[in-house]
């Protein structure tokens, strides 16, 4: 997209003054996505293999939601309010956005709800996933990073912190189940979003005529982006829900147990880039040549980092699960080796487009690329899941190098173009 001389100079104030901001606040935000994963141990061991898994399965479909609720809002909304002049401009911004979305999600999650249902599934926490996916998903932390005091957002995030820590120590405690448990989590997420809306006062907003013109026009600007949030999300987190309809809810706890302690390493990972977006976004600007090297270090020193914690992972695994999950989990550290490799080379192609291949241009080089992977694992996951979880493992591993080798020769083409330019 091209930038004049004054919207370079915003962006670049911009990516300043936001630095700490987005530092304090992804810091508050690591300590929440960390809380399902911290209490992983008390659910567990509190609960049957059985019932545990129905609550790792239906987690992975709140994430689901979560991506439609966000709907492109992390790369679109994030530069808008950077372009923005004053908290007002900012605040009709991200209010116009917000209230798009929140249409979309309204109108087409009744039919999923429906659909989940049909298939069998437990209503309550079918609704206790969709809620929580809106909650995560909605952007209002990204709006705290351009928008009023840092303090509040910091506090607002560790009174979450507070709620779900005493909500997992008696309610589930009292009565542990599923539902319990993320019947917590959605309340804590709740509380937070009221608290953060109540933060911002008053809503900056249009009439409902035009709020429904807006949703369109945003469904029709950022399709691409979110089939290929959805297709990542398939191709790369699809293993849960294909060992739960084919294997049963069990064998979900068995496997997922310790592939959620890598997904978080994942999850971190993506809020690392996210707090570094400004510094990245400066150097682009700065017109200095030797921006592509500081890129090049920070995305090697990243990966780097990324594989060494995985590396780590894999030689303490057995005594890793044991101690944090119990011992009837012990077999599913069989999986780290596979599970290491799979989610570096996700890793990697995360850090290689956000550091090297603008957004603009993201959806059409890699939506064909994520379409693929996921029908691959989809249709090969299902096909070979009585086989047993390595067998999938080797379908998703094979779905994970063809999205690399995609990323690759996206961000070499991104780069060879801004080579010409220059």
């Amino acid at each position: 997209m091209h930038l004049d001389e004054s919207s370079s100079e915003r962006l670049r104030a911009a990516g300043g003054s936001s630095l700490w901001r987005a530092f304090a606040i992804g810091l508050a935000q690591v300590t929440r996505l960390a809380l399902p994963v911290l209490f992983l141990p008390l659910i567990a061991r509190e609960l049957a293999p059985e019932e545990a898994g129905r609550y790792l399965l239906y987690f992975q479909l709140a994430a689901y939601f979560a991506i439609l609720a966000e709907f492109g809002s992390t790369i679109y909304l994030a530069r808008r309010l950077a372009l923005t002049s004053g908290p007002r401009a900012a605040a009709s911004a991200f209010w116009a956005d917000y209230v798009s979305r929140f249409l979309l999600f309204a109108a087409t999650t009744p039919l999923a709800w429906a659909v989940g249902l049909w298939l069998g599934g437990d209503g309550t926490l079918l609704a206790f996933s969709i809620a929580s996916g809106w909650l995560l998903g909605a952007g209002l932390p990204i709006f705290r990073q351009f928008a009023g005091s840092i303090s509040s957002a910091v506090a607002i995030e560790l009174a979450t912190v507070a709620i779900y820590v005493g909500g997992m120590s008696t309610l589930f405690l009292w009565r542990p189940s599923a539902v319990a448990a993320l019947g917590v989590f959605v309340a804590s997420l709740a509380v937070s979003h009221l608290a953060q809306l109540g933060a911002q006062g008053r809503v900056v907003g249009s009439g409902a005529r035009m709020s429904v013109r807006r949703a369109w026009r945003l469904a029709r600007h950022r399709w691409r982006l979110l089939a290929l949030r959805g297709f990542g999300a398939l191709q790369s987190q699809a293993t849960i829900p294909l060992l739960g309809v084919m294997l049963g809810a069990s064998q979900v706890a068995l496997y997922g147990m310790g592939e959620r302690l890598f997904a978080v390493t994942s999850n971190l990972m993506m809020v690392v880039l996210s707090v570094s977006s400004p510094v990245l976004m400066r150097w682009e600007l700065s017109g200095d040549g030797r921006r592509r090297r500081r890129v090049a270090i920070f995305a090697l020193a990243a990966l780097t980092g990324y594989a060494l914690v995985c590396a780590a992972m894999v030689l303490v695994s057995s005594r890793l699960v044991t101690s944090i999950f119990g011992p009837q989990y012990a077999p599913s550290a069989q999986y780290f080796p596979a599970l290491s490799v799979i989610y570096t080379i996700q890793v990697a192609g995360i850090v290689g487009l956000a550091a090297f291949v603008a957004p603009r241009g993201l959806g059409a080089a890699m939506l064909p690329a994520f379409a693929i992977g996921a029908v691959v694992m989809l249709v090969g996951g299902a096909a070979v899941a009585n086989l047993g979880v390595p067998a999938v493992l080797g379908v998703r591993l094979v779905a994970e190098l063809s999205i690399l080798i995609a990323v690759i020769v996206v961000v070499r083409r991104n780069r060879s173009i801004g080579a010409g330019r220059e």
